[in-house]
């Protein structure tokens, strides 16, 4: 018999045999035998009927003529229909897990929380259900009120290590009912338990409730439980979003992303967390070997945006917990995760650098850009001594009549759009660096605490962040171990920059930090650290009377600024100059200083906000001049201030 006809002769019995698949019902397979056109004529063409010669059919051909080519078409298997839910009523005693009712799911529980005989005893409810399922479905269970009692809903399941508990719920308090929604179920045995809870609970009188199973299949987007560890994550696909639920105050739902295809330092991973109204959540994120990362709390039904978690390498994936804060109050609600890959810009500020081991490194003469997207977030960053070969080209710079840059008072403040004249309200300030006679170092090269010689031609560096919507920035400078402060700068206020106009350049590696007060997720600061000239501008560390920047030669000006709260700017003349004019800045108030070549005080004035100071004894010649901020100024001055030599005595 050839090979087809005997394929005819047995198809009737494979589809009639039973397969095992379960109760799904198989049609009979439909089959169509359609005859082959072998004629030797072809169909007639208009008019004209076009003849073909005669031939003998092979051998093959005479085989498809005795048996027609056959079509098999099989329908699709009829799926089950939903199953009908089973109302049960409870069965006492059911007071352990040995004697648990049968319960169905779908399908609902008639319960009821009755009083016992034995003072102080409670009524605990038990139910078992058994679950078989051809795919991966969710269980939502709904425990409905009893009377006034507090009802605590309870699930386990039973497993090759005994019995688990995977959910505990007692959020609704008296009077109102509990809820698990999205549960993932696997196939075995599990375990409901009812029972109510509270300080002297009293139960005189049968309080009837209901407990509701529903089976649905799990909706993309949404989470489910359990998902409690990072044994248990769930996988969410990069960009994705998902949804979840709080089910109690220790519930933590852990989230999986896949970051193998992503090449480090070309990506970053930002992420976006909204809680539910009225409530805060922290998002945490982790390495694969589940090294912290980061952790944000957002603020009560506040968004937290992170956008510039770091690609690692040797992370091929990271985990995301979702958790409420310590010691809140159950959370009642749904969150939205999102997760997404951006590119990453070159010389851009990555998370985590939020402590000075983390710290990134900060060339001189380059900006880069970051955020500050939640509240207490810090970005340090790490600057190393310069080459001093190169410093020679730096001062190649200058303008032959000795003035930075073109600018013939120095290097300027900010600008409106960077640094503004708007200061932080009071408190905001910090103390800042060393008054006379304290002996800040700053930059001082030396466990001595004396400045290095200042040349000339040697260059200071600056640092400045741009202005940010909504944010108040400062800058905070630490010796090496992250530790010491250095300084703290904070002119600007918000939406305002910062400015640290002429620091003298470091010998040592020296870390900085910046924060701030509010905060801004969508909008990036720019950060620059460059070099600039030193003719005609006051150089720190100049605290001290034997620190002074020297104005030297034909120089009859120097610019400065006291935007470090508690700094002080001295200058020392090469010869006593009987007239001279100091313009403070605008915005502050400035106490102006002046001795004699043995620095023995002559004259002290303080100017009102932006008024010129002269000395106000007649033929006084001055040698040293020293600014300072008036009073307990909160904060530092934006704008700068100008040392003028001149008969005329004109800034």
């Amino acid at each position: 018999m050839p090979p087809l006809q005997r394929l005819l002769a047995i198809l009737p019995i494979l589809l009639t045999a039973p397969c095992g698949c379960g109760s799904r019902e198989v049609a009979e397979p439909v089959i169509t035998r359609e005859p082959l056109n072998l004629s030797a004529e072809r169909p007639a063409d208009g008019s004209s009927t076009a003849a073909v010669p005669p031939r003998f059919l092979s051998s093959e051909e005479l085989t498809l003529k005795l048996s027609a080519p056959v079509r098999v078409e099989l329908p699709r298997p009829v799926e089950d229909a939903p199953a009908e839910p089973v109302v049960v009523e409870e069965v006492e005693p059911n007071d352990e897990a040995a004697s648990a009712t049968q319960a169905f799911v779908p399908g609902s529980v008639k319960g009821q929380v009755s009083p016992k005989e034995k003072k102080g005893a409670l009524d605990h409810d038990w139910y078992r259900l058994d679950v078989d399922l051809e795919h991966p479905r969710v269980m939502q269970l709904d425990l409905s009120p009893a009377g006034e009692l507090d009802l605590t809903l309870e699930l386990y399941r039973e497993g090759l290590k005994g019995r688990e508990l995977l959910v505990s719920l007692d959020n609704g308090g008296k009077g109102r009912g509990e809820k698990l929604p999205n549960f993932r179920l696997a196939n075995g045995q599990y375990l409901v338990h009812v029972f109510p809870v509270g300080k002297k609970v009293s139960v005189e009188k049968a309080s009837p409730y209901t407990l509701t199973l529903v089976l649905e299949d799990a909706r993309a987007g949404v989470e489910t439980e359990p998902n409690d560890d990072h044994l248990k994550a769930e996988m969410l696909a990069l960009p994705g979003t998902v949804t979840g639920l709080m089910q109690r105050t220790e519930d933590q739902d852990w989230f999986q992303v896949d970051l193998l295809k992503l090449t480090p330092g070309t990506s970053r991973l930002a992420l976006e967390l909204l809680p539910p109204v009225g409530a805060g959540l922290v998002l945490t994120v982790f390495t694969q070997t589940r090294e912290e990362l980061l952790s944000v709390a957002t603020g009560k039904g506040k968004k937290i945006v992170v956008p510039n978690v770091a690609i690692l390498d040797g992370s091929p994936s990271y985990y995301l917990r979702v958790s409420a804060p310590e010691k809140s109050k159950p959370i009642a609600g749904e969150y939205t995760l999102k997760a997404v890959v951006e590119p990453l810009k070159e010389r851009t500020e990555v998370e985590p650098d939020g402590t000075p081991e983390q710290a990134m490194r900060l060339f001189l003469e380059e900006a880069l850009s970051g955020w500050l997207p939640y509240e207490g977030d810090e970005d340090w960053f790490r600057i190393e001594p310069p080459d001093l070969g190169l410093l020679g080209q730096a001062a190649s710079h200058d303008d032959a009549d000795g003035s930075p840059d073109g600018d013939a008072g120095g290097t300027g403040g900010p600008t409106p759009a960077t640094g503004g004249t708007g200061g932080p309200t009071p408190g905001t300030g910090g103390t800042g660096g060393p008054t006379p006679g304290t002996g800040g170092t700053e930059f001082a090269a030396g466990a001595s605490g004396a400045a290095p010689p200042q040349e000339e031609e040697r260059p200071a560096f600056r640092l400045q962040v741009s202005g940010v919507p909504g944010i108040n920035s400062v800058i905070e400078l630490f010796e090496e171990d992250g530790q010491a402060p250095l300084g703290r700068y904070d002119a600007g206020g918000k939406g305002e920059g910062e400015l640290i106009p002429n620091l003298a350049l470091p010998v040592h590696p020296i870390l900085v930090k910046l924060s701030a007060s509010g905060h801004n997720g969508s909008v990036t600061y720019i950060l620059q650290s460059s070099l600039v000239p030193t003719k005609g501008m006051e150089v720190e560390p100049n605290n001290r009377p034997e620190e002074a920047t020297p104005l030297r030669g034909p120089s009859r000006q120097m610019k400065g600024y006291l935007a470090l709260v508690g700094d002080v700017d001295c200058i020392r003349l090469e010869a006593p100059v009987p007239r001279l004019t100091v313009t403070p800045p605008r915005d502050v108030d400035v106490t102006v200083s002046f001795y004699d070549a043995t620095d023995r005080l002559l004259d002290q004035s303080t100017s009102l906000a932006g008024e010129p100071v002269h000395p106000r004894k007649a033929g006084l010649g001055a040698t040293l001049v020293c600014l300072k901020l008036a009073g307990t100024a909160e904060r530092g001055a934006a704008e700068p201030w100008i040392f003028v030599i001149d008969p005329e005595a004109a800034p």
